[in-house]
């Protein structure tokens, strides 16, 4: 026969490693997460850059002005093509992509105050 007290608080103990545990597993999704987005969050904007270069080696200079956001039949109001060219053509100071590389990505996103 068990005694009176045995049992005493034995379901809080276990309630407080259960909010314990998972308060942990939380703030370890969240540290996770927010290192994923931060080590991430720029990936799509290098592989446009990446992929406009590519253009560029390739000599592929309509792709590459559409991947600045321009099309032929909708030019950008202050950059034509013949702009385009000038700056990033055979007659350009840099005609040679194929040493151009990403070697480190800043961001200054909206809100930060920059």
């Amino acid at each position: 026969m068990g005694g009176y007290l045995e049992g005493y608080g034995v379901k809080e103990a276990r309630r407080g490693r259960i909010v314990k545990w998972t308060a942990l597993a939380a703030l370890l999704v969240i540290v996770a997460g927010s290192l994923t987005y931060l080590a991430f969050r720029s990936y799509p904007a290098n592989k446009k850059v990446e992929l406009f270069l590519a253009d560029l080696r390739k000599r592929d200079y309509h792709s590459a002005y559409r991947l600045w956001g321009c099309t032929e039949s909708s030019p950008c109001r202050d950059y034509s093509f013949e702009k385009f060219l000038e700056d990033w053509g055979p007659k350009s100071a840099h005609p040679d992509a194929s040493a151009a590389k990403i070697k480190k990505a800043g961001y200054c996103g909206p809100g930060l105050g920059f």
